[in-house]
């Protein structure tokens, strides 16, 4: 496979194209000058995928989009008008309306975590993965809730039978209802699998975005108040120290939603197996959620619930942050273990939550 269909495959978001397996089995065709320019160019599309770059155009669902050079050298992602603006060829992009919103480069983003997960990073410099279908909160990668899976499927089918009478008759066959029902019904059920090897093979890195710490965060994700600690990056930074990863990752911020309005008697709103993981319940919107979300569709035979991605440290962690309950003793360990032992030049404060007020 070229470099060309290789970027193909990269833009066209994973709807049909297992992206994955495009590059784990194409990296070593490429050089690393040619990674680190659709790098470049995926970094482009993320910061200006809804707008054409030259006139400004907001890009409609399922409408052509191209990337390429201008004259000065600098890219341009543009709708099919100017298109004609770019001087090399441009391809083919199959833009589609993202539910996942992107954020700014510099937006603000934090993990926190326990000693341990702090002193695993660390030592392995990978990111750890959450599979899909392994998070506490079963919602994860559904598509609404139990009482409306009826009306989903009868519209599903419905849906299917008039697409297979569509594509029979193109072929001048006619099929009777009981065949269409039969088939309509044979095809929801690969699509359920579908549904099920998704949510399997779909691995999650989850950050909060803010620009500030918190207090919620603090006590929610580290067992121990006086033992936690918080990396601060930025979604540039994040997106830079995954290195060749970043190729096929999918970035940005989680949707909360009501899940008894989506996927019901009411069309106008839903979604599909392939956007569940950008969803989430109402209840969990304090979270601010951003996600780094990797598919891999490879079997192993070993336990494979979660997933390590290596990482640059010094990219990734802008800043450490220790607990506002930790005392002295816990910040001087945890700052000898970054400098002395793995001998990272990382920027280590207490938490400002931790300051004292005046009355």
């Amino acid at each position: 496979m070229n470099k060309t269909a290789i970027e193909f495959c990269i833009w066209n978001f994973r709807i049909e194209i297992n992206v994955v397996n495009v590059l784990y089995y194409n990296m070593e065709l490429l050089t690393p000058q040619q990674i680190e320019e659709i790098k470049k160019q995926k970094w482009f599309i993320m910061q200006h995928r809804d707008n054409c770059t030259i006139c400004g155009k907001e890009f409609n669902k399922h409408e052509n989009s191209y990337l390429g050079h201008l004259y000065d050298g600098s890219y341009a992602y543009t709708c099919e008008a100017c298109s004609k603006k770019l001087v090399d060829a441009s391809f083919y992009t199959n833009s589609q309306k993202k539910i996942n919103r992107i954020p700014m480069p510099d937006a603000k983003l934090w993990r926190y975590m326990d000693l341990a997960k702090f002193l695993s990073l660390l030592e392995s410099s990978s990111l750890f993965f959450t599979r899909l279908d392994h998070f506490e909160d079963p919602f994860e990668g559904s598509l609404g809730i139990q009482e409306n899976e009826g009306i989903w499927v009868k519209k599903e089918k419905e849906w299917r039978k008039q697409w297979l009478g569509i594509e029979y008759k193109s072929k001048h066959e006619n099929l009777n209802d009981h065949e269409l029902e039969t088939i309509s019904e044979r095809k929801i059920k690969e699509y359920r699998e579908n549904i099920k090897n998704f949510r399997s093979s779909n691995y999650v890195s989850c950050w909060h975005q803010s620009d500030f710490e918190s207090e919620a965060m603090w006590k929610l994700y580290t067992r121990d108040n006086k033992q936690g600690i918080a990396i601060q990056t930025t979604f540039e930074s994040l997106y830079k120290s995954l290195l060749d990863s970043s190729l096929y990752s999918d970035f940005g911020m989680v949707n909360y939603v009501d899940y008894n309005e989506y996927n019901n008697v009411d069309s106008s709103k839903m979604f599909h197996f392939f956007e569940a993981p950008w969803y989430k319940r109402k209840s969990f919107e304090y979270e601010k959620e951003f996600r780094v979300i990797i598919e891999d569709n490879r079997k192993v035979p070993f336990r494979d619930w979660d997933k390590t991605i290596k990482v640059d440290l010094e990219l990734l962690i802008e800043n450490v942050y220790i607990s506002p309950q930790a005392d002295k003793w816990f910040a001087d360990l945890v700052c000898d273990i970054i400098r002395n032992r793995y001998k990272l030049c990382l920027k280590v404060s207490q938490s400002d939550l931790n300051k004292m007020p005046f009355y």
